[in-house]
């Protein structure tokens, strides 16, 4: 689960912290505010693509030249930094050489939790 999301100059956000609590979550705001861009940097940051736009340039900030994202996932901290030039990808803060090699890393993470959270059950059913 995603317990933390930091942002940098990501769309609408100069700079954004949010920790994420284990149950319910709600963003409220107006119309334009942020609320989807906050889904949409959860979603950068896991799957390294927006679910809005088919490239990630036009979620630059105006007037930058980078966004920044960063967040915990179960206990692995991730991290997601893009420019129109380099992309630079972090795993428990070892920069990956290679985009896949983070995303196998981040779903072994989640692979592993599941079945953390599957054996549980097991348990608490018997």
């Amino acid at each position: 689960m995603l317990t933390s999301l930091r942002l940098r100059n990501f769309r609408c956000f100069e700079g954004l912290s949010i920790d994420i609590g284990p149950a319910f979550n709600l963003f409220l705001g107006a119309n334009g505010e942020g609320k989807t861009t906050i889904l949409e940097a959860a979603c950068v940051l896991l799957r390294l693509q927006s679910q809005r736009s088919s490239s990630l340039a036009p979620v630059i900030q105006i007037g930058k030249t980078f966004f920044e994202v960063r967040g915990k996932f179960e206990e692995h901290e991730l991290e997601f930094r893009y420019s129109t030039l380099r992309r630079r990808v972090k795993f428990d803060e070892i920069e990956q050489r290679a985009l896949g090699e983070y995303l196998r890393n981040e779903n072994r993470a989640g692979e592993g939790a599941e079945k953390i959270k599957r054996r549980k059950s097991a348990i608490a059913f018997d």
